[in-house]
Order: C-alpha cells, then sequence, then structure tokens
C-alpha cells in the first residue's frame, strides 16, 4: 500500500479473520410469525447486524405504519417496502426480517431471489390471533380475525413457493432459531477488527477501518471536543447502533442521489446545530 508524497500511512492488524456470508438472510412469514424475535436472536448468534424492514421503512417515511397507510395509502408503503427489501438483498453479512407482504409480490421475490437466503417462517391464522392483539391497530391490513384469515389464506400459495421453511407452532423462538442455522448450514463469524490505513495529509487525519472497528472508533472521537457520524440510510440501519454511544448519527440518501450541493447545505446546517466546530471530528460510516 502506498501514500502521496507528502503524506504518511501505516496499518494495523487486530483481531481474527472471519467467514463471509455471500448473501443475506433474509426471514419471511405472516404477521406473528416471530420473524423479528428469531431474526434477531439469530443475528446475536451469528455476530452480525440484523434489519428489520418495517423499521426501516417507518425510519426512511418518518411516520409509523399505520400513519403510512391512513395519509399517504398502501401504494407510497409498498414503494418504500420495496425500495428497502431490493438495497438489503445487495448486502453480505445481515439477517433480514421481512414484512409480512413482501412474499406477496412475484415480481420483487424474483429480482431478490438470487441475491438473498430465504427462508420463510409457518404460521396458523389460529396461532397468530394467540400471540397477536388486533385492538392495538398497530396493523392496517389486520383489522379482525376474518380479515386476518382472508389475507392468510391469500398469502399461504405465495409463502408456499419458496423451498426453505420452518414450522413455529408449538416451539420456542430458539428453537426456530437453531432449524434456521440447521437449513442454511450457518456457523458464528468472529467480528473483525482492523485498520487497514492511517493517513495524515495536508494537516487532516484520515483513518480507514475494516469490519466494526468500534473500540478504535472510540478511541479516535474521544479526542475531540464534538463529534458526529454520517452514513447512509442503509448502512445507518445495519451498523448505526453500534456507533450511537461515541455521538450522533446523521443519515443521508443512498447512492449518487445524495451527491448533490442541496444534501451538503443540510449536512453543514446540522453540524451546526450539533456544534460541531473545526476542533470536532466527522466520521463517515460506509
Amino acid at each position: 500500500m502506498s501514500s502521496r508524497r507528502g503524506s504518511s500511512a501505516t496499518g494495523s492488524l487486530g483481531g481474527g479473520g472471519s467467514r463471509v456470508c455471500a448473501k443475506p438472510i433474509f426471514i419471511g412469514g405472516f404477521s406473528g410469525s416471530g420473524k423479528t424475535t428469531v431474526g434477531r436472536m439469530l443475528a446475536e448468534r451469528l455476530g452480525l447486524p440484523f434489519v428489520d424492514t418495517d423499521e426501516l421503512v417507518e425510519r426512511r417515511a418518518g411516520a409509523r405504519i399505520p400513519e403510512i397507510f391512513s395519509r399517504f395509502g398502501e401504494r407510497v408503503f409498498r414503494d418504500l417496502e420495496r425500495e428497502v427489501v431490493v438495497a438489503l438483498s445487495r448486502v453480505s453479512n445481515a439477517v433480514v426480517s421481512l414484512g409480512g407482504g413482501v412474499l406477496a409480490f412475484e415480481d420483487l421475490v424474483e429480482e431478490i431471489g438470487e441475491r438473498v437466503q430465504m427462508v420463510v417462517l409457518d404460521v396458523t391464522p389460529e396461532e397468530v390471533l394467540r400471540r397477536l392483539d388486533l385492538s392495538r391497530g398497530d396493523r392496517p391490513l389486520l383489522r379482525d380475525p376474518s380479515a386476518l384469515t382472508d389475507l392468510w389464506r391469500r398469502r399461504k400459495p405465495l409463502y408456499d413457493r419458496i423451498p426453505l421453511h420452518v414450522d413455529t407452532v408449538g416451539i420456542w423462538p430458539h428453537q426456530v432459531a437453531d432449524r434456521i442455522e440447521g437449513l442454511l448450514s450457518l456457523k458464528s463469524i468472529p467480528s473483525r477488527r482492523r485498520v487497514v490505513l492511517e493517513l495524515e495529509s495536508g494537516g487532516v487525519r484520515y483513518v480507514v477501518c475494516e469490519g466494526l472497528a468500534c473500540e478504535r472508533v472510540g478511541g479516535l472521537v474521544s479526542r475531540y471536543s464534538s463529534n458526529l457520524f454520517l452514513a447512509d440510510w442503509l448502512v445507518g440501519a445495519l451498523h448505526g447502533s453500534s456507533f450511537e454511544p461515541f455521538g450522533p448519527l446523521r443519515l443521508i440518501r443512498v447512492g449518487e442521489s445524495a451527491k448533490e450541493m442541496g444534501v451538503l447545505m443540510e449536512l453543514l446546517e446540522h453540524m451546526a446545530q450539533v456544534g460541531l466546530d473545526r476542533e470536532g471530528v466527522l466520521c463517515a460510516l460506509g
């Protein structure tokens, strides 16, 4: 590795290697099948980030799902959901819990199919009614037992197209996670802690880390009077919580759409609001 004249670069290693999951693990199924509970449990076992697509859609919209449905309609929700699901299908080393309706869209399933490891959690309508409190009103398509049963019947043939299934009735979430591990032949992934490059140029210090070198980042930002983390909404969903102890996180759009003057001006305004000055540090998460 080389650096330009007038700069200095050093590298340091720490921690062991890791087994990379070429495809993210997607967990689908009907509402109340345990996707979020099992997904979090599986991600913790494997040492991977966990993302719930419903939660991510809510963060992207700045509103809860019932509000999205009531104010903008199901079409807007589904468009946001599709954007989130397609983006997550292109990452590796993650466990993703899908909204109950994702697998009902054949074109979407076909688009992401080759990029993900998909497992469907099976559940009966009777078990869903036992697990969920429909009176809370937080599931717009499940207004009452009759609506729930009708929706389950319509979606079941679509779920059945997916090859890998785990029946969740009568077993605990940790047992469901056990069976998913068995189906996918999964192993835990040792955490990576590596600083690939430290570079000083023109009075500015750059540190490039591989993996989530959280301890290293914490040590760096603690030296400064203020700090701010910057990431697009996808990276923020995958890794943002790991950096929360070290400072606030600002999310921007994904990809080329973020490379415009308006985004820069919004960032500068936010930096001023959080008190980030010349003595502070801005950490960009890739």
